[in-house]
C-alpha cells in the first residue's frame, strides 16, 4: 500500500481487518465511523476519529482506505460514497492466509486469518473471505460477496456478486449461488440457488426470497 492507511467502520468486522493489517506490518492511522457514539473509542489501539463528514476532502486524499463493513449492501454503499469522493480504496491480506500463485484476487478484497484460496480461484472486488474459510480450485467469488468464518466453497463453485455464505456453511462442487443469495450458517448447498434467495439446512432449502 503506497499511502498511509485508515479504516472505515468500527464494528466487529473492524477487529479482524485491523488484526490483518497489523499482522501485515501496517499500522492504521485512525478509524472513521458515522456512529458519533463511537468517536474517541479505540479498537486494537487504533482510535475512532469520528464520522467521514468531519474529514476534510484534501486530507482524505492522503490515505488509502479499507472499508471494514461485514454486511455486503452496506459495504457496497460506503464504497460508492468513498469512490464518489475520490478516495483510494484498498484491501488486506492476513499473512497467515494461503493463496495459490494461480489464483486471482482483486486488490480491494479482504482476506482474513487462516483463509485458503486454491488454484485458479478468483476473488472479486471488495469481497470478504472471513477467518478460516476455504475457496477451492476454480471457484469464483463475486464482488461484494462475503464468505463467513469456516465456510467452504468446493471446486468450481460460483458465488455471484453480493452473496453471503454464513459461518460453517458448505457449497458442493460446481454449484452456483445466484446474485445476493444467502446460505445460512451450517447449511450445505447441493444444488444451485436462485438470485436473492435465503436457504438454510442440510441439504439447503429455500425459505424465502429477497429483492435483488
Amino acid at each position: 500500500m503506497p499511502h498511509e492507511v485508515i479504516v472505515f467502520g468500527a464494528g466487529g468486522h473492524a477487529v479482524s481487518v485491523l488484526d490483518a493489517l497489523l499482522a501485515s506490518g501496517i499500522t492504521p492511522q485512525f478509524i472513521l465511523d458515522d456512529d458519533r457514539g463511537k468517536k474517541g473509542k479505540t479498537i486494537l489501539q487504533t482510535m475512532v476519529r469520528g464520522p467521514l463528514a468531519e474529514l476534510p476532502a484534501k486530507e482524505l486524499n492522503l490515505y488509502s482506505i479499507v472499508v471494514a463493513i461485514a454486511v455486503n449492501k452496506a459495504r457496497e454503499h460506503m464504497v460508492e460514497v468513498l469512490t464518489a469522493r475520490g478516495a483510494r480504496l484498498e484491501g488486506v491480506r492476513h499473512p497467515s492466509a494461503i493463496i495459490s500463485p494461480s489464483a486471482t484476487v482483486h486488490p480491494t478484497a479482504q482476506i482474513m486469518a487462516g483463509v485458503i484460496v486454491n488454484a485458479r480461484a478468483t476473488v472479486g472486488a471488495h469481497a470478504v473471505l472471513n477467518t478460516g474459510c476455504i475457496v477451492d480450485h476454480d471457484a469464483s467469488v463475486g464482488e461484494f460477496t462475503h464468505i463467513g468464518p469456516g465456510a467452504m466453497l468446493a471446486g468450481a463453485v460460483v458465488a455471484e456478486a453480493g452473496v453471503f455464505v454464513a459461518t460453517g456453511a458448505k457449497v458442493c462442487p460446481s454449484v452456483r449461488l445466484g446474485r445476493a443469495s444467502t446460505l445460512g450458517a451450517g447449511a450445505v448447498a447441493l444444488r444451485d440457488l436462485p438470485a436473492g434467495c435465503v436457504a438454510v439446512g442440510v441439504p439447503a432449502r429455500q425459505i424465502r426470497s429477497t429483492t435483488v
